[in-house]
């Protein structure tokens, strides 16, 4: 399958984006504990060491929560606690702007004081909205700051969540769910929420942490029982764990487990004699024991690198149909090798479509063409037709030039099958290749 004229004509009408921040840098976040002072730290897995952010201070000390803006490399969004401090107070959260180890501004968003909420638990950037979870609420805000907007009351004492970009998972108990379940929760339509799975052989009732893989998978991270904390390997789709790693002393609990979309190492954050930091290979074996010292209360990871293919959920999926679409390797200028790889079920026909990032400002539903619950997720500049072969994989070749802008291209691949009772189904997932 040749595309180098596709890779050329659409990646060359990307705009150019801000430079990107140190390769593998990841962020930690924490607050003080005793004598020890918390706040914010960067964190180098290859390296093995955590080094406090300079020039964080004031409420920023007391940083509970951390998601990166997958889009603006140096921007990152922080959520407080507010009940840890020594004179109890409201929780905020925080628009930063860090680079090279250095804070360089920060912004207050909330512009409404989160009265009766301790901490902001979690963080989930989706759009042009940030979605977080404190103790008393599930809760949206525009990007760029306002009031925000509570969606349900959160029962549950710790709730987390993560996003693929266009769906939000949660586990929090709420509106009488259930703690012991996953929901994925439409942002366009809050009051659809639909169970991913109830009552699986992981512990849900002590989730610490929730996180999406590089190929879609839900990183789901749990107490465990005596030998450590697991961390299981849950397909959305059918809410089936795939895999599970247990993290062996000293992280005696784990708060946060997250993947290196550049490595695919899992890097966690736990409590051992101190909060240190370790690094995994996805097979379970160590590859940095825990570092980092005098660090404080860590309770969030974020990982600032470019994720391989930055996902945005199924647009449609039919239920019979298996689909996996992940990028090969991390889309850098003069990465000529980068594809797409495809899995689905074998002999299925369908389409590619490319455009430029935020050309289509949200899902267009496609039921009007007899499309059911599709939606269409890009603005398509180029289509080019593709099949997968009897083996039931496909490697999608957009190779990426050295003297290309730095861009965002969204992607979305429809295909076609058809099922034991010859009845056409269509499964189609959306994502966006951010060249760095």
């Amino acid at each position: 399958m040749k595309l180098h004229s596709l890779a050329v004509a659409i990646l060359c009408l990307g705009t150019a984006l801000t430079s990107q921040s140190l390769d593998g840098e990841v962020l930690a976040a924490g607050y003080p504990s005793g004598n020890v002072g918390g706040g914010l730290f960067v964190v180098d897995p290859a390296k093995a060491t955590m080094t406090p952010l300079t020039g964080v201070s004031g409420d920023l000390v007391w940083s509970y929560s951390v998601a990166h803006d997958p889009w603006a490399s140096s921007v990152s969004y922080v959520g407080t606690t507010g009940a840890d401090q020594p004179s109890a107070t409201n929780p905020s959260i925080y628009r930063i702007l860090a680079t090279a180890g250095k804070l360089i501004s920060s912004q207050k968003l909330n512009t409404v004081a989160l009265t009766g909420d301790q901490r902001i638990l979690d963080i989930a950037v989706v759009g042009s909205e940030l979605f977080f979870l404190t103790n008393t609420r599930f809760a949206r805000m525009p990007i760029t700051g306002g009031a925000p907007t509570t969606i349900a009351k959160a029962l549950y004492k710790w709730p987390v969540m993560c996003s693929d970009g266009r769906y939000l998972y949660c586990n929090f108990d709420a509106q009488g769910f259930g703690k012991d379940s996953l929901y994925q929760i439409d942002p366009q339509d809050t009051t659809h929420w639909k169970q991913i799975f109830s009552l699986p052989p992981i512990n849900l009732s002590d989730i610490f942490s929730l996180e999406l893989a590089a190929d879609g998978q839900i990183l789901v991270l749990d107490k465990g029982n005596f030998s450590g904390p697991d961390l299981n390997f849950v397909d959305p789709a059918t809410g089936k764990s795939t895999k599970k790693m247990t993290f062996f002393p000293p992280h005696f609990r784990a708060w946060k487990a997250v993947e290196d979309g550049k490595t695919r190492n899992i890097i966690v954050i736990g409590s051992g004699t101190e909060d240190q930091v370790s690094v995994w290979s996805s097979t379970g074996s160590v590859v940095q024991k825990p570092f980092g010292t005098k660090t404080g209360s860590l309770r969030d990871l974020a990982v600032r690198r470019v994720p391989w293919l930055h996902r945005s959920g199924f647009a449609c999926k039919a239920s019979s149909t298996q689909m996996s679409l992940f990028g090969n390797s991390v889309p850098e200028l003069g990465n000529t090798g980068y594809a797409l790889s495809l899995s689905a079920l074998p002999n299925s026909p369908g389409i590619l479509l490319l455009g430029i990032r935020g050309q289509l400002p949200k899902p267009l539903s496609l039921s009007g063409l007899g499309m059911g619950n599709c939606e269409l997720g890009v603005l398509p500049l180029a289509t080019f037709a593709i099949a997968v072969p009897a083996s039931g994989s496909v490697a999608i070749p957009l190779p990426i030039a050295k003297n290309l802008p730095r861009s965002d291209i969204d992607v979305q691949v429809v295909l076609g099958d058809r099922n034991a009772n010859n009845t056409g189904l269509i499964t189609s997932q959306v994502g966006s290749i951010i060249i760095r």
